[in-house]
């Protein structure tokens, strides 16, 4: 059997990394579909793994926008899939316009059904486009055969909005790479005032309105005027090059020369579990998550880990953090100064965060 992967909206990001993962751990010999098919970009192809097994394919359309992928899908998937012979399309993306049948497509994007979430945005084409996901994604949930969901919190959300589907449903979570593993070491014990031997906080993520680094510098210029020796490097990209220039206006009005709270703009996937080795803790203030993968990589790399008590996080970490309300900055500052002044209970977490990564 053949299976064919329509991934003409992967570009990049968590999506990105799902496929590479994928794909890399796809064995022939442990499964029915012995050879796939997977339509998208150059930019994306190239980042997959090579095997005589997976056939890449290519067509200029999906090299361009949306709308000339949107285009593509429509006009050419149906018949290149069946000219591929493809028993299946899957589709890691979510959205689909086009009749082959059977399909299955995945929830990787819990945004687009989160009005709360969306606001955030304001007006703006940001918030356009996050509605057309709502509407093109639910239209695909409710044509799919099946459809993939990473938590039971996601699956409960988008059927919230979506009412009953008619295809079958699964909660599969992501899994976490053998590379990141590394097991928790010593714990500093740090001392009021003492700034030339601080805690190195990192904050990895996307940089969105929804994952609150405002609240994230505040509570921390508190820690550093309450004395706490605390250093904060965010890493994260946007696609909104404005979303990056109000983050640095942010960080310069509580730290003008960037001594304690710098942006490093942003790393690439493959070298994260290298970036967490030089780390204290980890903190991830996101109110909207459908899994918390780089959470999960997070903990696998042994650093004890700060984290929001909103959306799929709770389900997906149980104990293995201290939880804080992302949108109070009393409620970060109060977990963080525990976490900074505890390193018993950075060494328990760190622990239990570790053994939680394994199972995944």
């Amino acid at each position: 059997m053949i299976l064919g992967i329509d991934a003409s909206n992967i570009r990049s990001g968590g999506g990105l990394t799902h496929l590479v993962e994928l794909l890399r751990a796809f064995n022939p010999k442990n499964c029915k579909y012995k050879k796939i098919i997977i339509w998208s970009s150059l930019k994306t192809l190239d980042r997959l793994i090579d095997q005589r097994w997976i056939l890449k394919r290519n067509h200029h359309y999906l090299n361009k926008n949306f709308l000339y992928r949107v285009f593509w899908q429509w006009k050419y998937l149906d018949k290149q899939a069946k000219q591929e012979n493809c028993s299946l399309i899957f589709v890691p993306g979510s959205s689909f316009i086009f009749s082959f049948r059977p399909v299955v497509t995945m929830n990787q994007n819990l945004l687009p059904f989160k009005w709360n979430e969306i606001k955030r945005y304001g007006f703006s084409l940001s918030t356009l486009k996050f509605l057309f996901l709502r509407f093109s994604q639910s239209i695909s949930f409710h044509n799919a055969n099946g459809i993939i969901f990473l938590t039971q919190n996601a699956y409960s959300s988008v059927l919230k909005k979506t009412g009953k589907l008619k295809g079958s449903t699964i909660i599969i979570p992501h899994g976490v790479h053998k590379r990141f593993f590394h097991k928790p070491r010593s714990q500093k014990i740090v001392f009021k005032g003492q700034f030339e031997a601080p805690i190195k906080l990192i904050y990895l993520s996307s940089i969105e309105p929804y994952k609150h680094h405002d609240k994230v510098i505040k509570a921390v210029d508190q820690l550093i005027q309450n004395q706490i020796p605390i250093i904060l490097d965010i890493y994260g990209s946007s696609s909104r090059s404005k979303a990056i220039s109000k983050l640095k206006k942010i960080i310069n009005k509580h730290d003008l020369f960037e001594k304690y709270i710098r942006y490093k703009g942003s790393v690439k996937h493959e070298n994260i579990h290298e970036l967490y080795l030089e780390y204290d803790i980890a903190i991830f203030a996101s109110s909207c998550e459908t899994f918390g993968q780089i959470l999960l990589e997070g903990l696998a790399s042994g650093i004890p880990t700060a984290s929001s008590n909103m959306s799929s996080l709770p389900e997906i970490l149980g104990d293995s953090v201290t939880y804080f309300n992302p949108t109070n900055i009393d409620s970060i500052f109060s977990s963080l100064s525990a976490f900074i002044n505890s390193p018993n209970l950075r060494i328990e977490k760190a622990k239990k965060g570790y053994e939680l990564a394994k199972k995944f």
